[in-house]
């Protein structure tokens, strides 16, 4: 199954300088090396993967070449990334049973809390499919949640404000679900081995090489980021001028 390209949706340019927003010769714009690379240099970016995937060991890094090179040359780059959650997966506390009891702790009469046991605070409550904003338990206003121990429960909990109602009324059994935090971006850690690409003669001047890296590694796992570091390699026969990058992720049978 063939599906993509997925673009990068941010860049991030760490090794400043070195690396950089570059037009090709072809007038691509892409990721600029400077001529003579004197230092490994580093570009991170983030892909967004849509909710559903083609099989994880379909996924490929697809990374494209340009330079204006006057003889051969090297570039060598290596990979390194991981899949990233943006947020925990939801959890419904309305499972049609009861639920749900008003508050008796002195709060507003319109605060239900939830009388069973979330496994830890949650980060987002979703309360009929919207996020609510966070509040504190006891003064909620409608649209809020709060997490706390207003009715001597021995533990904290869920308290929701929706206009009033109970939230057991509902019928629907994900009318509140919660969401725990995401995971951290910042560090891919994941390495694909290093590619060289390889300029054989003045004659490759201004031609487009071409490498797929299979991302199979760990798991790509539909709705979440691929956070992706390239790192190129400082080498003794690196092009004598700026050379250009395209990086894409794409799905592709494997052959």
């Amino acid at each position: 199954m063939k599906a993509g390209p997925i673009w990068p949706y941010s860049t991030e340019f760490v090794t400043s300088g070195k690396v950089f927003p570059s037009i090709s010769a072809a007038g691509r714009e892409g990721i600029g090396v400077m001529a003579n690379l004197d230092g490994d240099s580093i570009v991170r970016m983030g892909f967004d993967l849509p909710p559903v995937v083609p099989t994880a060991g379909d996924a490929k890094l697809r990374i494209s070449a340009i330079a204006t090179v006057g003889g051969a040359a090297t570039m060598s780059i290596e990979p390194k990334w991981k899949a990233i959650a943006f947020g925990g997966a939801r959890t419904s506390l309305s499972t049609g049973a009861d639920d749900w009891t008003v508050t008796g702790g002195g709060g507003a009469p319109n605060e239900f809390y939830y009388n069973g046991t979330p496994p830890s605070e949650p980060a987002v409550v979703y309360v009929d499919h919207k996020p609510f904003e966070k509040g504190a338990v006891a003064t909620l206003t409608d649209g809020q949640w709060g997490w706390g121990d207003a009715d001597t429960l021995g533990a904290s909990t869920v308290y929701v404000f929706d206009g009033g109602d109970d939230p057991d009324d509902s019928g629907d059994q994900n009318y509140v679900r919660y969401s725990g935090e995401g995971e951290d971006p910042s560090t891919a850690v994941v390495s694909e081995g290093i590619f060289t690409f390889n300029w054989t003669a003045a004659g490759d001047a201004d031609k487009w090489l071409d490498a797929y890296f299979p991302l199979d590694q760990e798991a790509v796992v539909g709705a979440e980021e691929i956070s992706l570091d390239l790192t190129f390699l400082n080498g003794s026969s690196d092009p004598t001028v700026v050379s250009t990058y395209l990086a894409r992720i794409v799905f592709e049978e494997n052959t």
